[in-house]
C-alpha cells in the first residue's frame, strides 16, 4: 500500500533575508511590539486575508516581491532590526537563569486542551486557551524551562458565522499544518515521529499513532498531537479533529490521548520534568501513565502514586460543578479494560482517588487534585468557591483548610497591549518597563505622560476598532447578500465618537450578555440620549451543543436590526485573538457581567485596562481583588441570591443604574 501525503516546500529566501523564515517559524514576532511590520511590509492585503500567518506569507508571495524587498532600503532597515532583536532576545540573560542558575536542567512540563499563541494557530476556545497561551510567553520571557504539550485539531476549534437570521451557524475549516507556523518533528533519521497510545476493550483492543508536531513560543516549546496520520484507523484519524468537538466518547478518547500521549511524547523526545503542571482536568490522565511506569520499574501502586504526587502541580478554571468532566464507569472500561492490570490498578483502585458521589461517575478534576502536591484556583473568589465545591472530599474538614491555594490569572503585557503604547511606554522608560515588569521606576515615568497625548492613543485606538467592527459587519452582509442600502448603511453605524460599551467573550448563560437586555425602554434612552448618547458592541461564541448561548446570540442580533436600536449595537461575528485584541484595545469600557460567583477569574478586563480602557463588572473572578472604588466600576455590591431570577433583576438594575448615573 502506498500513502500519500502533501508536500509543502517554502520557496528559497533571498541570501539578504535568510533568516526570515526562522523568525516566521517562531511566535516571539508576535508580541515583540511591532513585529508584525516584518510581514506585513511584504504585502498588507494579503497578509490580513491569510489571518496574520507568515509560513503562509512567504509560501504565497510571489518570489519577485521577495527579492525586491530584499533590494528595499526601507524594508532591510525593518528586516535588520527585528533580526537584531530576535537574536538579542535569546541572547540575554533571563530573570530564571541570573535567579536559578542550578535549575536549568529544572523541566516543567505544561498540560492543557487548548492553546491561544495567535490567530493563525487557532487550536483554543476561550479564556482557558488564551490563558495557557500567555502562561507560555511569560516563561518564554521569564527564561522559565518550561515545554508543553497540547492537541493539535484538524479543524481547530470552528469559524463562526451568523445567518441572516440571527443563528450562530458553525463552520470547520480544514487546517493544512504544513502552511502554519509548527514543524513535524523527527527522529535522527529524518522520520517523523509518533508515540502510540493504546486502547481496549472486553472485546478489542487497538492503537492510535499520534503525530508529534512543534511550534516555537519564543524560548518555549510548545508540542502538538495529531491523530491524523494514515497508520490510524478513519474514525480515529478524527479524534484530534476539533476542540471540544463531539459525545463524551470522543471527549473521554480526546483526554486519554492527551493525557497519556502527552507523557509518552515527551518522554519520546528525551524530555524528563522535574515538575508536572496539569492546567485544567483534561489532562488528568497523564498521572495515570506516570504511576505505570513507576509500577512497571518496580514500585508498588501506593509508593508510585506518592512519587507522582510530589512532582505534580494543578491549576483548576471551572466554579461550576456541572463544567467538570465526570465519565460513567462502563464507559471508561471501553478504553482502559488492559490498561489497569498493567499498571498494576485493579478497577476499584482505579475508579475510587476520581469517584463523585454526587454525579455517579469518573470526575477528572478529583484525579487530577487527588494526584497533585498543590491545586490552585485562579482567583481568591474562585478560590473560596472550589473548596465548596470539594468540601464533598473532605468531609468534616473546616473549609479554610481543605488544600486548594490561589494564583489569580495575569495576562502577558506585550500580547495585548497596543503597539502604540509600546512605543510610547519605550520612549519614557525605555525597555525598563518590559523586564521586569513590576519596575516602580519605569512606570513611574510612563506616567509623566500628557493627557492630551493618552486622549490622541485612545482616539487613535478607538477609531481603529470601529473600523474593523464595520469591515467585520460589511463582510457578514455581503456573505448574504444583504441590499445595496443595508451594506451603506455599514459606513455610519457605530460612530466613534460615541462612547462605546464592549463585552466580548464566550456565550453561555452564565455570563448574561443578555442583562442589558432585560429593560429594553431603559436601553433605548441609553442608546438614543441626545447628549450623552452609548452605544454597544457585542462579540463571542457560543459552543456548537450550547443552545442557550446561541439564543443569546440571537436576541442581540435581532435587537440589533430593530429601530431604536439599529446601527448602536451590533454583533461582530467570528471573536478570535485577532478581534479580541483590536477590542480590547479600542474600547471605551470593557464589560463584564456574570452571574457571582461564576466567574472564574475573567482576564479580558486586564487586558483593556492595560490599553487605557474603563472596566464595569459585576465583583467577580478578578475584579473585587482590583476595584478600589477609583479605578472603574462595580455592578452591584457583590450580592448572591439563590434564585437566579431575581439574582439577575437586581443585577440588571444595578447595571442600568451605573451606565445612567455614573459611568
Amino acid at each position: 500500500m502506498y500513502f500519500f501525503r502533501p508536500l509543502t516546500v517554502l520557496p528559497p529566501l533571498p541570501p539578504a533575508l535568510s533568516e526570515l523564515a526562522v523568525i516566521a517559524k517562531n511566535f516571539w514576532w508576535s508580541w515583540e511590539p511591532g513585529g508584525d511590520a516584518l510581514f506585513r511590509w511584504l504585502d498588507e492585503e494579503l497578509w490580513e486575508n491569510l489571518h496574520h500567518n507568515p509560513v503562509a506569507l512567504l509560501l504565497t508571495l510571489p518570489q519577485e516581491k521577495l527579492f525586491e524587498a530584499a533590494q528595499n532600503p526601507e524594508y532591510l532597515e525593518i528586516y535588520e532590526e527585528y533580526r537584531r532583536r530576535f537574536a538579542e532576545y535569546f541572547r540575554r540573560p533571563t530573570w530564571f537563569s541570573e535567579t536559578y542558575p542550578d535549575k536549568k536542567e529544572h523541566v516543567i512540563a505544561y498540560l492543557s486542551a487548548e492553546f491561544g499563541i495567535h490567530e493563525c494557530l487557532p487550536i483554543y476556545s476561550g479564556g482557558l486557551g488564551l490563558l495557557a497561551g500567555d502562561h507560555l510567553k511569560a516563561a518564554s520571557d521569564l527564561g522559565l524551562p518550561l515545554v508543553a504539550v497540547g492537541l493539535l485539531y484538524k479543524s481547530g476549534y470552528f469559524n463562526q458565522e451568523i445567518n441572516p437570521e440571527g443563528w450562530q451557524e458553525a463552520r470547520y475549516p480544514l487546517l493544512n499544518f504544513h502552511k502554519m507556523p509548527i514543524s513535524p518533528v523527527t527522529d535522527k533519521e529524518g522520520r517523523e515521529l509518533e508515540v502510540q497510545v493504546e486502547l481496549s476493550s472486553p472485546t478489542l483492543c487497538w492503537t492510535v499513532s499520534l503525530r508529534i508536531w512543534e511550534a516555537q513560543v519564543g524560548r518555549v516549546r510548545l508540542y502538538l498531537l495529531d491523530a491524523d496520520t494514515t497508520r490510524n484507523r478513519a474514525e480515529d484519524r478524527q479524534l484530534t479533529g476539533s476542540l471540544y468537538g463531539g459525545d463524551q466518547k470522543m471527549r473521554l478518547q480526546q483526554e486519554i490521548l492527551l493525557g497519556i500521549g502527552g507523557v509518552r511524547a515527551l518522554r519520546a523526545l528525551g524530555i524528563a520534568p522535574a515538575v508536572w503542571h496539569i492546567n485544567e482536568g483534561h489532562a488528568a490522565f497523564s498521572v495515570l501513565e506516570r504511576m505505570r511506569e513507576l509500577v512497571s520499574q518496580g514500585l508498588d501502586m501506593e509508593t508510585a502514586r506518592e512519587v507522582v504526587r510530589a512532582s505534580t502541580i494543578f491549576t483548576t478554571h471551572t466554579p461550576v460543578p456541572a463544567g467538570h468532566d465526570v465519565f460513567q464507569a462502563d464507559l471508561l472500561s471501553c478504553y482502559f479494560d488492559k490498561y489497569c492490570p498493567e499498571s498494576g490498578l485493579n478497577w476499584e483502585s482505579f475508579l475510587g482517588p476520581a469517584y463523585d458521589q454526587d454525579r455517579n461517575g469518573f470526575n477528572m478534576t478529583l484525579l487530577a487534585h487527588k494526584h497533585a502536591a498543590y491545586t490552585n484556583a485562579v482567583s481568591q473568589l474562585h478560590g473560596e468557591t472550589t473548596k465548596k465545591i470539594l468540601a464533598p472530599v473532605y468531609p468534616g474538614i473546616p473549609a479554610p483548610e481543605i488544600p486548594v491555594n490561589t494564583v489569580t490569572n495575569g495576562v502577558h503585557l506585550e500580547t495585548w497591549l497596543a503597539p502604540e503604547w509600546a512605543e510610547r511606554f519605550t520612549r519614557l522608560a525605555g525597555e525598563g518597563w518590559r523586564t521586569p515588569q513590576n519596575n516602580p521606576e519605569a512606570w513611574e515615568k510612563i506616567a509623566q505622560m500628557s493627557a492630551a497625548e493618552i486622549w490622541g492613543v485612545r482616539k487613535e485606538l478607538k477609531v481603529r476598532m470601529i473600523d474593523r467592527c464595520r469591515a467585520r459587519l460589511l463582510q457578514q452582509r455581503q456573505r448574504y447578500y444583504a441590499s445595496p442600502t443595508q451594506q451603506e448603511e455599514i459606513e455610519t453605524c457605530l460612530p466613534p465618537d460615541v462612547l462605546t460599551v464592549v463585552f466580548a467573550r464566550r456565550f453561555t448563560a452564565y455570563k448574561r450578555a443578555n442583562l442589558l437586555l432585560r429593560d429594553k425602554e431603559r436601553l433605548a434612552s441609553l442608546v438614543n440620549d441626545p447628549e450623552q448618547p452609548v452605544q454597544f458592541i457585542f462579540a463571542g461564541k457560543a459552543h456548537p451543543a450550547d443552545r442557550a448561548g446561541q439564543e443569546i446570540i440571537k436576541q442581540i442580533y435581532d435587537l440589533s436590526q430593530q429601530e431604536p436600536f439599529r446601527g448602536k449595537i451590533a454583533f461582530i461575528e467570528e471573536y478570535d485573538i485577532e478581534t479580541a485584541r483590536c477590542l480590547v484595545q479600542g474600547a471605551d469600557v470593557w464589560l463584564n457581567a456574570p452571574r457571582r460567583p461564576l466567574e472564574a477569574c475573567g482576564t479580558s478586563g486586564q487586558k483593556a485596562v492595560l490599553n487605557g480602557t474603563v472596566h464595569l463588572s459585576i465583583l467577580d473572578g478578578w475584579w473585587p481583588e482590583a476595584y478600589n472604588g477609583e479605578n472603574g466600576f462595580a455592578i452591584g455590591r457583590g450580592e448572591v441570591f439563590d434564585d437566579e431570577e431575581l439574582q439577575d433583576y437586581y443585577d440588571s438594575l444595578a447595571l442600568y443604574e451605573v451606565l445612567e448615573d455614573v459611568v
